[in-house]
């Protein structure tokens, strides 16, 4: 066996024994499958495309009355209302509670929040990168009153690097440094 091992003839040794094991993988396989293919497969049964009788036992009777006809010269109030006919009676009624009043909310701490002042000049100042000059309306902050009606802030006035805001009736102060 060394001697076999040792001549030039071990490669192909090798060669036919992998060919033999894949031969012989390939028969266990082919036999296998020959047996699946002879068991019975079970199908599911072909019914026709009518549907079972429905038999009238299943069905619950339900009768219904006509109701009485208001006869002529009664108002539709003399008739009882359909919680008396049907209902049972409630207890005393709940009135709905009073709405909250409503309060305006803090524009000014809104525009805070979503204003960024990146530089000033004489007559306007960049808020989020974009010039707005002293009196125009900044329609990119606007936001909705308790009417419905937008509330929009205008820039009012720069004096020495402050800028004052309006917005509705509150008003804001930045700062070339920050907010004050």
């Amino acid at each position: 066996m060394h001697t076999l091992l040792k001549s030039g003839n071990a490669k192909l040794y090798t060669l036919l024994g992998s060919l033999f094991v894949l031969a012989s993988a390939w028969r266990v396989g082919d036999a296998i499958n020959l047996r699946l293919f002879d068991l019975p497969v079970i199908e599911a049964p072909r019914v026709d495309s009518n549907s079972a009788p429905i038999t009238v036992k299943s069905f619950y009777p339900v009768w219904v009355k006509q109701a009485a006809a208001i006869p002529p010269g009664h108002q539709e109030s003399d008739v009882d209302s359909v919680d008396a006919l049907f209902g049972q009676k409630l207890g005393p009624k709940i009135e709905p509670p009073k709405p909250l009043p409503q309060i305006e909310p803090d524009y000014m701490q809104m525009f805070q929040q979503a204003a960024r002042v990146d530089g000033v000049s004489d007559d306007g100042a960049f808020v989020n990168g974009r010039f707005y000059k002293v009196g125009q309306k900044m329609e990119d902050f606007r936001v909705s009153g308790l009417t419905g009606q937008p509330v929009v802030p205008v820039i009012e006035s720069i004096k020495a690097g402050k800028i004052t805001f309006t917005i509705g009736k509150q008003k804001v102060f930045f700062q070339t440094g920050g907010v004050s």
